[in-house]
């Protein structure tokens, strides 16, 4: 929550977000304020390249169950710092004799960036596609039992696809469904498009 420097030391204090305090019981150190220790440390590096914690030698743990505490970064050389964390009432929490960093070298080519490219002209067709609206076929099926209105439908669509398929036209077969999907779907449309969706 806060950053300050003096010096060769920085300080720094970091706290936990409440669902993540409320856990902090259960763990000897949690996890996340440690985290937090180690991205002061790095922030205290200034500007430049970036660098991510290497290795972290003579931990120790001197009180349980913290979520929040005050950080103090001692600079040991261009790559080693010492830690030291403390309870917001001063009371020792935790020590990191040695903690090394190392540069993270990342090239330009290997981020993602957003490109557009020209898309190709789609060439013109004069291809005529059928439509086959499951309204229609409804109207010739009109059974009262869902199930039965449902299979009906169904072999009247399988009966055209096939015999789409044994044939030479040219286009493609657009089966249009009406209310197969939604909050209060038809279930011999939703039973269409299922199918439609299988054969594809």
């Amino acid at each position: 929550t806060g950053l300050w420097r003096r010096g060769t030391e920085t300080f720094a204090e970091v706290a936990e977000r409440p669902q993540e305090a409320a856990e902090a019981g259960s763990y000897t150190l949690h996890p996340a304020l440690f985290d937090a220790a180690l991205h002061a440390a790095l922030l205290a590096e200034g500007p430049g390249e970036a660098r991510i914690p290497l290795a972290c030698t003579g931990v120790s743990v001197h009180e349980t169950g913290a979520s929040a505490a005050r950080v103090r970064l001692e600079r040991l050389g261009p790559d080693e710092a010492r830690v030291t964390l403390t309870g917001m009432d001063g009371r020792p929490l935790a020590t990191v004799e040695s903690l090394v960093t190392r540069v993270m070298k990342v090239r330009p080519t290997e981020l993602y960036q957003v490109a557009w490219r020209p898309a190709a002209e789609a060439g013109h067709t004069d291809t005529e596609h059928e439509l086959l609206d499951t309204a229609d076929l409804l109207d010739q099926h009109r059974r009262e039992d869902m199930p039965g209105r449902a299979r009906e439908l169904v072999t009247a669509v399988l009966a055209r696809v096939r015999d789409r398929v044994a044939g030479t036209r040219p286009g493609r077969l657009l089966v249009l469904t009406h209310h197969a999907g939604g909050d209060d779907p038809d279930p011999a449309q939703a039973a269409v498009a299922g199918f439609v969706r299988s054969t594809q």
